[in-house]
């Protein structure tokens, strides 16, 4: 599965100078430019841009954090000719920032805040991941700390001087804390806009529920309460997918996504199917639907390795598509499918090895760990890595990198 293995090119490393840079989270190309967002925990959210793509000419367009302390540009979306980024944030709340590219009097570029500090709700929502375009209007999917997840709608002037960050509609408001929508701290993981065979419009949303929120709540204070929680968490059914049409939204995921998968994280479109790729501790999976009711398992066992345990990004080049997977302990891969309409494994190959860090002042080798975003820039596929480990040992991190291919 190995053999096909392709020469990519190292086009930014040590994540950008600052190797608290963990995480190359989101990926645009805008206006000749391709952008880069960054996860950094210690000095906040970095955006980098660079004209060809070639190492050494990544410039840094924002401050950090966007002086409002984020910590994440999670992700990014081309709208109305401006650049959308959704960031994460727990100290104020989830923020979009929103730029027109035009350089700054400080040598950066413009950017203004295009909502109110987690959309009206502070740290309660401290992140968004997704954003897509619907029917000519803009929405993101966030998380919620204490809540059911939150989808809002840009109803606001469009035009980069006037955007009203107070104008946002939440649109979910009649789902349930029950069965089918679940509270704590749960989160949109990814969202697209996708024609059924049928010929309809939706949006698709890949749903899931986190436990680390019941756990420390169950540290901080035991109940009986708590415990029924946790217990029924895990006898659920936790990834889930729901569409919207504008009016109404259903569940969509039976049959499929079953109680292994953690989460549907990311989602494209290819050869006119939907997929979602999930989290699964025993091997991610990717999945795949036409009429957008039905689904089809298409692999398993994170591609024949279980230590592939996330589906991080997908993305399509040269009519294939891309797989960014997350490993944590051989480190990150990339895969790729061998044919239109794949069905099981032996569809795909992996196009690049197991991403591993030169040698720092550390004995060991750092391993890339997860490739969480993907771009095509001037022909060639931009894939960002990740080294997630850092959450763990917060003092060791290689910073996040770059690569790049011409062909598949």
């Amino acid at each position: 599965m190995t053999k096909n293995l392709l020469d990519w090119e190292l086009v930014a490393d040590k994540g950008f100078g600052d190797k608290n840079n963990i995480c190359a989270w989101s990926m645009a190309k805008y206006k000749d430019y391709l952008y880069v967002g960054t996860l950094n925990v210690v000095n906040g959210c970095q955006v980098y841009r660079s004209k060809t793509g070639d190492k050494g000419t990544w410039k840094q367009v924002n401050v950090d954090g966007f002086a409002e302390k984020s910590r994440g540009a999670r992700t990014m979306l081309v709208f109305k000719n401006l650049l959308w980024v959704v960031t994460y944030s727990h100290i104020k709340g989830s923020q979009i920032w929103v730029t027109n590219g035009k350089d700054d009097k400080n040598g950066l570029i413009k950017w203004k805040k295009a909502n109110l500090d987690g959309f009206g709700k502070g740290k309660k929502i401290p992140g968004a991941r997704a954003i897509v375009v619907y029917k000519d209007k803009l929405y993101v999917g966030s998380q919620n700390i204490h809540d059911l997840p939150r989808v809002f709608r840009y109803d606001g002037p469009i035009e980069f001087n006037k955007i009203q960050p107070k104008k946002w509609t939440w649109i979910n408001k009649d789902w349930k804390d029950d069965i089918d929508h679940r509270g704590d701290f749960s989160l949109i993981g990814n969202m697209a806009n996708y024609k059924t065979s049928d010929g309809k419009d939706y949006i698709y949303a890949g749903f899931y529920s986190e436990v680390a929120s019941l756990i420390g709540e169950l540290k901080r204070r035991f109940s009986i309460k708590t415990v029924l929680k946790i217990i029924k968490f895990f006898t659920l059914v936790r990834c889930k997918i729901y569409r919207y049409d504008g009016s109404k939204w259903e569940e969509v995921s039976k049959p499929g996504f079953g109680r292994s998968n953690i989460m549907a994280m990311s989602v494209a479109s290819f050869d006119e199917d939907l997929y979602f790729g999930t989290s699964n501790i025993f091997g991610a999976e990717l999945w795949k639907t036409n009429d957008g009711v039905n689904w089809i398992q298409v692999s398993k066992r994170g591609f024949g390795q279980t230590l592939n345990i996330s589906v991080w990004g997908l993305h399509v080049f040269k009519e294939r598509l891309v797989i960014g997977i997350q490993n944590l302990v051989k480190g990150s891969q990339i895969w790729a499918s061998i044919k239109k309409n794949p069905s099981s494994n032996k569809d795909f190959t992996q196009i690049s090895s197991n991403f591993i860090y030169k040698k720092t002042q550390s004995k060991n080798k750092f391993k890339q760990d997860g490739v969480k975003t993907f771009e095509v820039f001037n022909g060639r596929l931009y894939a960002g890595t990740s080294y997630y480990k850092n959450v763990i040992k917060s003092n060791v991190c290689p910073g996040c990198e770059i690569w790049r291919i011409n062909h598949l």
